[in-house]
């Protein structure tokens, strides 16, 4: 994704970014200057990409900030580099993943994607599930330790949530891999995970942010829930917050902690329900969730309380009830896509690496934002990926180069 150094005024790295997170540039001569190439009617220069109300005079730089960042952020995506040097994987192994919580959508497709990767190297594969706590992961992982794996991939459970758990994985002499952890966002701890694949989790909230600006015409009122356990999910919070911070006619009028525990769901309906009594029409538009698990309730309570047209939401991953909900338009309009079967797979290349002796680099995964008129996918379909299954088999020596 483009990085914006300055938020009061989005700048270009477009080379940066290309070779950080593999995106296949959009041009931006029109998009920075949106307004006048899709030349809107008179104060309404959100009436193109997300649908927002019209706007004043004195909202309309900061509402072409958020429609040109997301003209800009629907593009499609490319490989990363890869993780290192072709190599020969390590044959004979065993290797352990750790689910953050099969409860958890997000989760099950981690470790199918983690699967599928071990599976193509030939390896042996053993999953216990970490039930979304972090006493779960604990267990999980001492279970892993005692099958003696030959390493271990773990699935957004973050390293500072399990230090003794990551001990007793580095005094057994088993490497941790990590998907979609945010390790770097936090200080490290005495025995860290060798290799992390993630997203750029802040970027992803940013663009949660810019795109309730644009829905809203500038006029985002926010219920934000949050999970600061998951540090992925506490980069994106503040990362959206980053650039609401900046839209002076924007508010966020309910921060809520939901830990993704069991039972989430209902308690997240529970608690949406709540609120959207407590802020009547026109009170609040807008509900921020960090994921879309944590959405699913959400939309549940909004369609219960009939606020689906006056309240939307936004979100991360992408998920399959989202994006139907997307289709058809009902209360969530957008969804960061969160490629998370891809981010499983490339854990599962880290792990070949480290077990053959190579010493790789953090990988990020790119991410694209999907709504109604945006790469959104046909019913029953994730948003779909380039071919990454080719992509580390070339690097695996599994199929030829040529």
């Amino acid at each position: 994704m483009i990085i914006y150094k300055n938020l009061a005024g989005p700048a270009k790295h477009e080379e940066d970014a290309v070779k950080r997170f593999g995106l296949v540039a959009v041009p931006l001569a029109c998009a920075l200057a949106l307004a006048a190439c899709s030349a809107p009617d008179e104060g309404n220069s959100s009436a193109g990409t997300t649908g927002a109300q019209p706007v004043a005079a004195a909202d309309k730089a900061m509402v072409d900030m958020a429609e040109a960042y997301v003209h800009e952020h629907v593009g499609e995506v490319a490989m990363p580099d890869p993780a290192g040097e072709d190599f020969t994987p390590v044959k004979g192994k065993k290797i352990g993943i750790l689910s953050c919580g099969q409860e958890a959508p997000a989760c099950q497709r981690m470790v199918n994607g983690a699967t599928e990767g071990l599976k193509l190297l030939g390896y042996e594969v053993v999953m216990e599930d970490g039930k979304l706590t972090p006493s779960g992961w604990a267990t999980a992982m001492s279970r892993l330790i005692q099958k003696k794996v030959d390493g271990i991939i773990k699935l957004a459970e973050p390293d500072n949530a399990m230090p003794q758990s990551m001990k007793e994985a580095a005094d057994a002499g088993i490497p941790v891999v990590c998907a979609v952890c945010s390790n770097s966002g936090e200080d490290p701890i005495p025995n860290p995970t060798v290799a992390n694949v993630d997203l750029d989790a802040k970027e992803q909230g940013r663009a949660q942010g810019w795109y309730a600006i644009a829905q809203t015409g500038g006029r985002a009122k926010l219920i934000v829930f949050k999970n600061q356990l998951v540090t992925a999910m506490r980069l994106r919070t503040e990362g959206m917050k980053e650039v609401l911070d900046q839209c002076e006619e924007c508010e966020v009028l309910v921060e809520e902690e939901v830990t993704q525990a069991p039972g989430f769901e209902a308690r997240l309906r529970s608690l949406v329900t709540a609120q959207l009594q407590k802020y009547p029409k026109g009170a609040v538009n807008v509900i921020a969730a960090t994921s879309d698990s944590q959405s699913l309730g959400a939309i549940q309570a909004v369609q219960q309380a009939g606020r689906t047209a006056d309240v939307k939401i936004v979100s991360s991953d992408c998920e399959l009830a989202s994006l139907d909900t997307i289709r058809k338009h009902g209360p969530q309009v957008m969804c960061n896509n969160s490629p998370l079967a891809w981010l499983g797979f490339a854990a599962s290349d880290l792990m070949a690496r480290v077990l053959a002796g190579q010493r790789p680099t953090q990988v990020f995964i790119p991410s694209k934002i999907v709504d109604a008129d945006n790469n959104l996918p046909a019913e029953g379909q994730f948003v779909s990926d380039p071919d990454y299954v080719s992509f580390y088999k070339k690097q695996w020596g599994l199929v030829s180069a040529g």
